[in-house]
């Protein structure tokens, strides 16, 4: 038999009765154990744990959430009461028009330490300092991919609104790119010519040349829409569509190929699905696409009814044109008109996703604009200074976007802006500007999306972001030039009322204008002063006895 047997746990328990009921026999010279004070002294004592620690926790919770007011080395506060900002600068605590402006000046994106407002009234005060008409906050935004979109609606004569209007679109709602490629419009540009909208570019084309229009699958006479001047200049410019010139056309062909075929004749190669068109050139033949044959034919057959058909081993043999006719220009398939009564909304979109390395554009024609009907409503922001002009943005977003090329083949990564949901810009100084810290930095933003100067163009310009504006002291703020009156129930707007029929004709003198404002003062921060060098060493006393 094993000399070490298990404890069971029925013989613990017990153990610990027998230890208890020995206590309470010494204790209260009873064993019937009927009453227990030493278990309500366990409890009691519980509780007062359990009180402390929710006393505890919630002294915690309420030094999180509504400090003290304790300052320490903070250069941002702001008072508690008047919940007024203040920004440290050489010890003196200056009102700040905006959080933007005291982290500019501060250097670092810190959030303003919750003071109480006997602490600011214990301080040194200096004048007003910040950047009238800076961003509320700027934060790192969450997007990892740049998707723009300018829109035109079209609204045609007796509705409400006749005439252009332009929004742009910060959203991916609704993907355009790689809707109806063969869809375009024709539209009169702001330079008075005439132009093609397709494929995410505009080309000019001379409408009146009916061989090049009816080649292109359009009607003969095109309806011509109108753009607006800020969608014409972000869609990038193509080459002129134009019927193409062939130098030596209708000369005989140095080669043979088929009776009946001079240099600008079309050819036609039957395959097994389909067939492929060439044109003879002075040097050889080249492939085309169907839309420049058609092109091509309209201009000039050369008495033929309908093209010569060549087989593939006389094409296979003859000589290639180089470097031939540029077509780049010119569509794989033909075009159809889009028209504006039906599909108002002309879209260029501009995609760049995360990881990739170029850009995607493209044009669509739609019956409205790519949002929902709720996010039209909730995401409107109409620009004051950019009349006819609107930004759809999701509520509290922004956009920390590097400027770009309109073409997606553009490498270009040129300056930093901020982009408020509310369509206004606001540019970044650089390092070389901040004194060493760019505005970037020291508002906290990192990693730039890449956004076309065409489309950030069209927002309304704010001011610059940079510490020497953020440091300009002002005893008033100045008004806006571009401000416009609200009134209720109506839209923004900057015309007059119609004088009523009781009220004279005239109208009252103009106000004196006022005094022009002083010149900004800027606010300097003192650096310290470097230390003094250490002093000379004295010489070493000379010893007696020395020569």
């Amino acid at each position: 038999m094993s000399p070490f047997v298990p404890t069971t746990k029925l013989q613990v328990t017990g153990h610990k009765f027998l230890v208890a009921r020995l206590n309470h026999a010494l204790t209260r010279f009873d064993t019937s154990m009927r009453h227990d004070p030493a278990r309500s002294v366990v409890q009691a004592l519980m509780a007062g744990f359990m009180v402390a620690a929710l006393i505890a926790g919630g002294a915690l919770a309420l030094a999180y959430f509504k400090p003290q007011g304790l300052r320490g080395d903070a250069r941002i506060v702001q008072a508690r009461e008047s919940m007024e900002l203040f920004v440290d600068i050489d010890g003196k605590l200056h009102p700040a028009i905006n959080l933007v402006s005291a982290q500019l000046i501060a250097g670092k994106p810190d959030r303003p330490a919750v003071v109480k407002a006997a602490e600011v009234a214990g301080m040194p005060r200096g004048p007003l300092v910040g950047i009238p008409g800076a961003p509320g906050r700027v934060f790192q935004p969450a997007q990892t991919d740049s998707v723009w979109a300018v829109c035109d609606v079209i609204n045609h004569p007796g509705t409400t609104r006749p005439g252009v209007e332009t929004a742009v679109i910060a959203s991916d709602q609704q993907q355009i790119i790689g809707q109806d490629p063969s869809a375009a419009r024709i539209v009169q540009g702001p330079d008075g010519a005439t132009w093609l909208l397709n494929g995410g570019m505009r080309h000019r084309i001379n409408v009146a040349d009916s061989a090049l229009v009816l080649g292109l699958g359009l009607q003969r006479f095109p309806t011509i829409d109108t753009i607006s001047e800020q969608l014409f200049n972000t869609i990038p410019a193509g080459r002129p569509i134009e019927s193409p010139a062939i130098p030596g056309a209708g000369s005989p062909t140095p080669y043979p190929v088929a009776p009946g075929v001079v240099v600008g004749s079309v050819i036609r190669v039957p395959q097994a699905e389909s067939h492929q068109w060439y044109v003879a050139l002075g040097d050889g033949v080249q492939p085309i696409s169907g839309v420049l044959a058609s092109v091509l034919r309209n201009t000039n057959a050369y008495g033929a009814q309908v093209a010569p058909t060549v087989s593939q081993d006389v094409v296979a043999h003859l000589p290639a044109a180089a470097p031939g006719l540029d077509v780049s220009m010119f569509p794989d398939k033909p075009l159809h008109s889009a028209p504006a009564l039906s599909d108002p909304v002309t879209c260029w979109q501009w995609v760049k996703r995360a990881g990739e390395q170029q850009a995607k554009a493209a044009l669509a024609f739609l019956p409205g604009l790519p949002l929902r009907e709720q996010q039209q409503r909730m995401w409107r922001h109409e620009l004051v200074s950019r009349p006819g002009v609107s930004m759809y943005a999701p509520p509290d977003s922004g956009y920390f976007v590097q400027t770009t090329g309109s073409d997606p083949r553009s490498p270009a990564k040129e300056t930093l802006w901020w982009v408020s949901d509310a369509g206004v810009r606001y540019g970044l100084a650089p390092a070389q500007q901040q004194g060493g810290t760019s505005a970037a930095t020291a508002l906290g933003l990192s990693s730039p999306l890449p956004m076309p100067w065409s489309v950030l163009a069209i927002l309304a310009a704010g001011p610059t972001l940079s510490k020497s504006a953020a440091l300009i002291g002002h005893d008033t703020l100045p008004a806006d030039p571009a401000a416009v009156v609200v009134n209720e129930g109506i839209s923004a707007t900057t015309t007059q009322s119609a004088p009523s029929s009781t009220t004279p004709a005239t109208a009252p003198p103009p106000p004196a204008p006022p005094p022009p404002p002083p010149p900004p003062v800027t606010i300097t921060e003192t650096k310290p002063a470097p230390p003094p060098p250490p002093a000379a060493p004295p010489p070493p006393p000379e010893e007696e006895g020395n020569p």
